[in-house]
């Protein structure tokens, strides 16, 4: 893909990064109406503070999904299956070995629907630490599913107890997505808990 962003631009990682996420198939990552609005990640909108650029933040769900990177520590669910998982974030994809039954990325399939939807723990720490939106959030994220290969929208920021209704076009079933509980924020990892089950049945017993 060709790139023609300003010398002054290219001064940034952030935008070096923006396009080489072009090359590696990537979109905008949008919020609302906005193009570049989920400015949580690399593929919205760079972003300042004061005259201080923001560089340490990575990719969305949905783009961190689409590189293939942790593949190992993703996971699908379908819609009408119920479980918690434990979620948490990229920068501590390293320490997979030691974590049990978690995820960085939980794809929900509905197959029925006109979009696939991609969960993430946007953690504030490491080389994430100047993610500009969404601070320790769960992250909701959502792609056509009939073409991967566009733009992410940014569907809801969840801290705890919050909660996001996906439905099903053909049978207007619903599936529910819950954050149990976050880690405390002296803990590290520090990792969220989010239950996801069809509406009318039992949140998960436990995690």
């Amino acid at each position: 893909r060709a790139s023609n962003p300003s010398d002054h631009a290219m001064n940034h990682i952030t935008t070096i990064l923006h396009e080489i996420g072009h090359n590696f198939g990537l979109r905008h990552s949008k919020e609302g109406s906005a193009e570049y609005g989920d400015i949580s990640g690399i593929m919205g909108s760079s972003y300042h503070i004061g005259n201080t650029r923001q560089e340490r933040k990575g990719f969305n769900g949905a783009k961190s999904w689409q590189l293939g990177w942790y593949g190992s520590q993703t996971l699908t669910m379908f819609a009408g299956v119920s479980g918690t998982r434990r979620l948490c974030g990229v920068v501590d994809y390293d320490l997979g070995g030691s974590l049990s039954n978690h995820a960085v990325v939980i794809k929900i399939a509905m197959p029925s629907a006109s979009d696939d939807y991609y969960v993430a723990y946007n953690r504030d720490a490491g080389f994430n630490s100047q993610t500009n939106e969404g601070h320790n959030a769960v992250m909701v994220t959502r792609i056509p599913t009939s073409n991967f290969l566009q733009p992410s929208w940014l569907m809801s920021k969840m801290y705890f107890s919050g909660s996001l209704y996906l439905t099903e076009t053909s049978t207007s079933d619903e599936t529910i997505i819950k954050v149990r509980d976050i880690d405390p924020f002296d803990m590290n990892p520090r990792c969220a808990y989010v239950d996801i089950y069809p509406q009318g049945a039992s949140p998960p017993s436990c995690a």
